[in-house]
């Protein structure tokens, strides 16, 4: 089995185009993974202030999950997404730890979490829209998305969320539901816990206090950046968190944790379990639908659009895919419901009342991109809407003849019952039954005919029976009302007459009854689709 270790969700092909990894899609679409609600935690912030390193507790929680003391059962951090101090920048693009956990919702039900980290921002080699690209690609794939800060708040760290003003304008009706989940600042190195507490407690205040100097300022530029994270974000929370310690920092740090300052590795445990107990974990949805794993993968190989032709990612371009992925996941689920509104449709106006139900919904849904592209996802939903209502109305038709057939065929079942010369009706059952065969016979009318099958074949024997039993006794007594050997002699020969006929019925009864019950097995092997449909109008018919 191969080690867990970071994989690049985006990489460059042997052309150089970007390209999504085919082996995150295949952990993601994985059998033990793939229906399974997921959970997508990824930090972002500037680069070289302990992003990878912050993450790695995460990572640590969750192989340590059922311990006691899950963060200090080892002596050392789990080392997954590698960290070091320097100026030079150690994550490039967005990597996805290999491993993928499984935990529990406050309901039991068990959910997959996937990890990411994302390359810091203002670092000195990648252009300003590249990892502002990056940084939008870690927010429309993730359900927490954490911003790893230093020292505090500041107008350069909001400025990267400015960009998802543009995103929020994409949704062009009045919805209140924001398209983005869970918002989590983490301040570092915290210095002001005289007036702000270390933990989740101080964080609350001071973001708080940093929205509301905002708005007192009367800033037109930082009253937009608010209003787009209030405006995109379910949930914004922030946490503070003290400096790990002097030996973090060094060259040589391995990661031991009593290399780390005690108070931070008392909050880093806090923030760890505020964001995965039971009751906070975030499943990651999409237009108010929760995804599994495969829809994750999904939504990846939509983003992987973006970079066709082999560019580097374009935030313009990302939204764009992302607004195409919106649509076709609500057209999927309009699709479905109206499927299963039709299993329970008694006819064509209630399937056609349906139809416009289900249009309903999906324009009255969030609305996202530009009227063209809604007028063209609607049009397409349309159609896909009118086939099935098609089907449905050829399926109706075709019920109807299933039904008059199954009528004239039970009413020769019905004479076959009364009927004296079974011989000749049995061979019209029989011609009836290769018919029907072929076409659509259901279920309990297969049943119910060979139980009338049954009973024909029983009723023969017992009529062959008496007949037997009442030549037996006519003989007898002609054999007592006659003494001569001429009337011996006749009677002997019909009794051999008789045991020759005996036996010819019998054969024919045999071969009857072996007629009869290979239709009868025969008839189990007819093929049921829609037996509820099927048996309604068959009672109507």
């Amino acid at each position: 089995m191969e080690h867990p270790h970071p994989l690049q969700l985006f990489e460059a092909d042997e052309n150089n185009k970007i390209i999504l990894n085919p082996d995150v899609l295949k952990i993601l679409k994985s059998a033990n993974i793939k229906n399974k609600k997921v959970c997508v935690y990824s930090i972002a912030g500037v680069f070289r202030e302990g992003k990878s390193f912050l993450l790695n507790f995460l990572v640590h929680y969750f192989k340590n999950e059922n311990e006691e003391n899950w963060l200090q059962t080892k002596k050392t951090l789990t080392k997954a997404f590698p960290f070091r101090p320097g100026f030079e920048r150690e994550t490039v693009g967005v990597l996805m730890w290999s491993e993928i956990f499984t935990t529990k919702r406050a309901n039991g039900d068990e959910v997959a979490v996937i990890i990411l980290d994302t390359q810091g921002t203002f670092d000195h080699k990648t252009a300003s829209a590249e990892y502002t690209a990056f940084f939008a690609l870690s927010v429309l794939v993730s359900s927490v998305q954490m911003y790893n800060l230093k020292d505090e708040i500041n107008m350069d760290h909001l400025k990267a969320l400015q960009l998802f003003s543009g995103y929020g304008k994409m949704f062009t009706n009045s919805s209140s539901e924001q398209p983005f989940q869970k918002l989590v600042f983490v301040v570092r190195d915290w210095k002001y816990d005289h007036e702000y507490p270390l933990g989740a407690e101080g964080g609350t205040k001071y973001l708080e206090t940093v929205f509301k100097k905002q708005k007192l300022s009367n800033k037109e530029e930082l009253l937009e950046i608010q209003q787009s994270i209030e405006e995109n974000f379910e949930e914004v929370k922030c946490f503070v968190l003290p400096h790990p310690g002097k030996a973090v920092t060094g060259v040589d740090f391995q990661g031991h944790f009593k290399d780390v300052s005690k108070d931070f590795l008392k909050h880093a445990q806090d923030l760890v379990e505020t964001l995965v107990s039971p009751q906070n974990l975030v499943v990651k949805n999409v237009n108010n639908e929760e995804i599994s794993a495969e829809g994750l993968a999904n939504l990846l190989e939509t983003l992987s659009l973006s970079f066709e032709d082999g560019k580097r990612p374009d935030v313009a371009d990302i939204f764009i895919v992302v607004a195409e992925f919106h649509w076709d996941v609500l057209t999927t689920k309009c699709v479905t419901m109206y499927k299963e509104l039709l299993k329970s449709c008694k006819s064509e106006k209630q399937a056609e009342q349906n139809k416009q139900k289900v249009l309903e919904e999906f324009q009255k849904s969030r609305k996202m991109g530009n009227k063209l592209l809604q007028r063209v996802k609607e049009n397409q939903l349309i159609n896909e809407l009118e086939e099935l209502f098609q089907k449905y109305q050829n399926n109706q038709s075709f019920l109807g003849k299933m039904a008059t057939d199954a009528r004239i065929y039970v009413m020769a079942a019905v004479v076959l019952i009364t009927s004296i010369n079974y011989r000749k009706w049995t061979k019209v059952l029989l011609k009836n039954t290769l018919n029907i065969n072929k076409k659509y016979f259901k279920k309990m009318v297969v049943d119910t005919l060979s139980q009338v099958i049954a009973n024909v074949i029983e009723s023969f024997g017992k009529t062959e029976k008496r007949k037997k039993k009442s030549v037996r006794k006519s003989s007898d007594e002609d054999e007592e009302t006659t003494k001569s050997d001429k009337r011996k002699k006749k009677s002997s020969k019909k009794k051999s007459d008789r045991d020759e006929e005996n036996t010819v019925l019998q054969k024919k009864e045999e071969k009857i009854g072996g007629r009869g019950e290979l239709m009868s097995q025969s008839l189990k092997f007819l093929q049921v689709d829609d037996l509820i449909n099927f048996l309604r109008m068959l009672l109507k018919a």
